[in-house]
């Protein structure tokens, strides 16, 4: 099934990622860019997803090496006390955790309407 999307707010997108030479693909059926960046230190890269949507879009950074262990309850509850911690007074964006696989990722949204 054909996601609807901002075709206006995929191509500031698109302009943007252009722009700052970031390399991407689009998913036209779901409206969704994904791309890497590549950084120096400890992090060494972070994979970004774009959803667009008619009015706005959510941008979701994923460090895919970093994680919790769902089979250690221990480690889990650990890294939801911290993530919850590190939401405290947040203004613009939250870590989030799939609680399924473990992944840890930050989400952004931008509201576009108007």
């Amino acid at each position: 099934m054909k996601k609807h999307y901002s075709n206006q707010i995929a191509r500031a997108v698109q302009d943007f990622l252009e722009e700052q030479e970031w390399h991407n693909e689009f998913n036209e059926e779901r409206g969704v860019f994904r791309f890497g960046i590549t950084l120096n230190g400890r992090l060494r890269s972070i994979e970004y997803h774009i959803h667009i949507s008619n009015t706005d879009l959510n941008i979701y950074g994923l460090i895919p090496y970093i994680g919790a262990n769902t089979e250690d309850p221990e480690e889990m509850n650990k890294m939801l006390r911290f993530l919850a911690m590190a939401n405290y007074k947040m203004r613009y964006g939250n870590f989030e955790i799939d609680c399924s696989d473990g992944e840890i990722r930050y989400t952004c949204f931008i509201d576009c309407a108007g």
